[in-house]
């Protein structure tokens, strides 16, 4: 069946291979996990990435062997990765063979969270937020998550409080561009929290002397460049000052002592040329 369905598609009846694959999907409990790999693969060609994920993920939820549903798992997640029942399989199975602050668990958990906000299920946020923070491994990532859930259920004051908690889990981690961004959320949630205007004041003007003070820090460190430039070219430039005058110098002495002893010879020369007494008459 799946090679007549490979044929139909590469005919171009796209319907008909569909058909036979679909045909093959509902006996798939019989299939071979190599063969139930290929027919989700076809299934993708032919556009049903939610049937292919849904194959996948139906053949992980079989496995014993936690290695290879993981594998499949995330098989599963690559045809369709909004599936969030794949998202949620592939959590769980994690979660029960890998530590729990583990960064793929985050990653994967933090992904499920925002699908699940995206479908405006936030029951089901609230729930897994509240078994994250029992775990006592809830980033401020994940606690944002609870706070976008509980704005969408209108719950504002609830969810600010969340965000102040976030604000204060960022300013711990030294992030302090984050916390000023989890106070500006919690403000425009309820411009009349007094409070939350304070501490971003608090947290801009804090802002603004540190970065003046490091403007100050660096400029000092220019100005000290500067300075120690100029002093090494000024060095420099006396080095060479004195090298050229010394240089002068020897070159003066080797002339004079050059010219002293030309005219030795020439004083010389004139001693020997000199005649010493008359010509004698012929």
């Amino acid at each position: 069946l799946l090679q007549v369905a490979r044929w139909h598609h590469e005919h171009g009846d796209n319907k008909k291979a569909l058909m036979v694959a679909m045909t093959l999907g509902d006996r798939r409990g019989d299939c071979s996990l190599g063969l139930i790999r290929e027919l989700a693969q076809l299934t993708h060609l032919l556009g049903e990435q939610q049937l292919g994920c849904q194959i996948l993920l139906e053949a992980a939820q079989l496995q014993t062997e936690a290695d290879l549903a993981l594998e499949l798992a995330h098989e599963a997640r690559a045809l369709n990765p909004h599936n969030l029942q794949a998202l949620s399989f592939l959590r769980s199975t994690m979660c029960n063979h890998l530590p729990p602050d583990a960064e793929e668990v985050g990653q994967i958990t933090l992904d499920l969270l925002d699908g699940l906000l995206h479908d405006n299920e936030t029951d089901q946020v609230l729930d897994l937020v509240e078994e994250i923070q029992r775990g006592g491994t809830a980033s401020p990532e994940v606690l944002l998550c609870k706070a976008r859930a509980l704005a969408k259920r209108k719950d504002n004051a609830a969810a600010i409080d969340i965000l102040l908690q976030v604000g204060r889990a960022h300013a711990e981690n030294g992030d302090t561009n984050r916390q000023l961004e989890a106070y500006e959320l919690a403000s425009r949630l309820d411009r009349n929290r007094k409070d939350v205007d304070r501490l971003i004041r608090q947290l801009r003007s804090t802002s603004t002397i540190r970065l003046a003070r490091w403007g100050a820090i660096a400029a000092t460190v220019l100005l000290l460049a500067v300075a120690g430039l100029a002093w090494y070219y000024s060095v420099l430039h006396r080095g060479n000052v004195l090298m050229a005058a010394n240089e002068v110098g020897q070159l003066l002495e080797e002339r004079e002592r050059a010219s002293e002893l030309l005219l030795g010879v020439a004083r010389r020369a004139r001693v020997v040329v000199a005649p010493r007494g008359p010509l004698p008459e012929a």
